[in-house]
């Protein structure tokens, strides 16, 4: 088995739409299905990516104690801060696999829809992590679940051109990550809100995927299939 490395994004302040209470239990649950699952075990990396400053830092500190926690700018507004540190790290990695998960409905508190479609991709990404390093290692470059294509689902639903997976949990080899493009967390880039999910598409060439969940856009059913 390839070398693994687990990247988070926690989204727990200090936006105002943040309910803070609502995103530690987001995270929370995340954390409890990466240990639960047996991947922390496995996982070498597991870093923990934070907006929201320093008491935030803490609080995540809290919920996963053997995590290496990086705090962001208390400005960052976007994934694109953990994505941009773990794109740093890939150059002396390049044969490991990574996984990269978010604190998917943080902003949402109290929203059925997107707390079914975070744990469905928890249950794909993370509780069948065994199944998504065996598919990398048997020749996909990227695994997940709700892999949106527009030549599938068009401009009315897909706001860009770029393939990319809804909901941006996934697996990746490190040495497909290499090829995509340099991240930059200037103001225009923060400002992109698409561009974390974009990311995975714009290389020079579409990965090869294997999608666990590719015969719907994500509804309520989506958390039980």
């Amino acid at each position: 088995m390839n070398r693994i490395a687990l990247f988070v994004h926690a989204g727990l302040g200090p936006e105002p739409q943040i309910q803070q209470d609502h995103a530690i239990g987001v995270l929370t649950e995340l954390v409890q299905a990466v240990v639960g699952s047996g991947l922390r075990q496995q996982a070498e990396v597991f870093e923990i990516g934070v907006n929201g400053g320093l008491p935030f830092c803490y609080t995540a500190l809290l919920i996963a104690p053997t995590a290496k926690v990086k705090g962001h700018p208390h400005t960052a507004r976007s994934e694109l801060p953990t994505l941009a540190r773990l794109q740093r790290w890939l150059p002396d990695h390049p044969g490991w696999s990574v996984c990269y998960c978010h604190t998917k409905g943080a902003s949402r508190p109290g929203d059925p829809l997107r707390d079914a479609w975070r744990r469905c991709m928890t249950r794909h990404v993370i509780w069948n992590w065994r199944k998504c390093v065996a598919d990398l290692e048997a020749g996909a470059d990227s695994v997940g679940c709700h892999w949106m294509t527009p030549e599938r689902w068009g401009a009315a639903l897909l706001p860009t051109k770029t393939p990319y997976w809804g909901g941006n949990f996934f697996w990746a080899k490190a040495s497909f990550l290499l090829t995509l493009p340099k991240l930059t967390e200037d103001e225009k880039s923060m400002a992109d809100f698409y561009l974390p999910e974009r990311w995975i598409g714009e290389g020079p060439r579409r990965p090869a995927v294997r999608d666990y969940h590719p015969n719907a856009w994500p509804s309520l059913k989506c958390a039980y299939t």
